[in-house]
């Protein structure tokens, strides 16, 4: 789902990205004031396996990612990954 669809289902909407790099990782933050969903029941529903398959490619290069959200509260997308793989500092 693309930002334009995002903001035909729950509109007004704002969207916050930021990106940081600090203490030898990358933070990528992206936050929304949309309808917010309950991230336990969407987990068991099999919904949002988009959500699933960010997490899983965060831990495949030694991330992780956490999702924020409740009904009616948004939700934050928290995704910290390392900057050098191995020590051998390249970047990741």
């Amino acid at each position: 789902m693309d930002f334009a669809s995002i903001a035909e289902i729950w509109p007004p909407l704002q969207i916050a990205v930021r990106l940081m790099a600090e203490t030898g990782q990358l933070e990528l933050t992206i936050a929304d004031n949309g309808a917010g969903f309950d991230p336990a029941l969407a987990a068991a529903g099999g919904k949002h396996c988009g959500l699933q398959i960010m997490s899983q490619r965060a831990e495949r290069i030694g991330g992780q990612m956490a999702v924020h959200s409740a009904p009616g509260q948004g939700t934050r997308v928290e995704v910290r990954v390392p900057l050098a793989i191995g020590g051998t500092g390249s970047a990741a």
